[in-house]
């Protein structure tokens, strides 16, 4: 792995790519904010929405699939409950936890923003060449898996 990081530190430059990447995400959640607000949404509960989609989760998985505080993700499923897109349920087998899920209208809501958010994606693409997004991709992919592998073994380095 050493050898690994010598030969590409030449390539890649750091901190500007990192910066880069900090930027992207951020024009990113600010293009969903944008894209999530006619349908009455913010950034956070459009991302809830999407990951209660896969099946029923308590909010401290929210929590942690979103990088929010416990507190932060109680306050957006009470949000979602009060307009009627989750409910919660005793969860089976911890009865100190609830389970949340999206309700029919908020299934229909998820997914209809969704799609424009898909689409709204695919406009910035369209800006790329093939060449480019299919660089971006693997990169990302890259990054991922690293930052993956380093979170599951438990460690990070400065």
């Amino acid at each position: 792995m050493a050898a690994r990081r010598r030969a590409n530190s030449g390539s890649f430059e750091y901190p500007g790519a990192w910066e880069s990447i900090r930027r992207t995400y951020v024009a990113l959640k600010g293009e969903c904010a944008r894209t999530m607000a006619p349908f009455g949404l913010l950034y956070s509960e459009y991302r809830s929405l999407t990951v209660i989609r896969a099946g029923p989760v308590t909010p401290g998985y929210l929590a942690r699939d979103l990088g929010l505080t416990p507190a932060a993700a109680s306050g957006i499923v009470a949000r979602l409950r009060r307009r009627g897109w989750v409910t919660t349920r005793a969860h089976p087998e911890d009865r100190r936890a609830r389970w949340v899920e999206l309700t029919g209208k908020g299934r229909r809501l998820e997914a209809r923003a969704r799609r424009v958010w898909i689409l709204r994606l695919r406009a910035f693409s369209d800006d790329l060449s093939p060449e480019d997004a299919a660089a971006l991709s693997r990169g990302i992919a890259a990054v991922a898996a690293v930052l993956s592998a380093r979170s599951e073994r438990g460690r990070s380095r400065p």
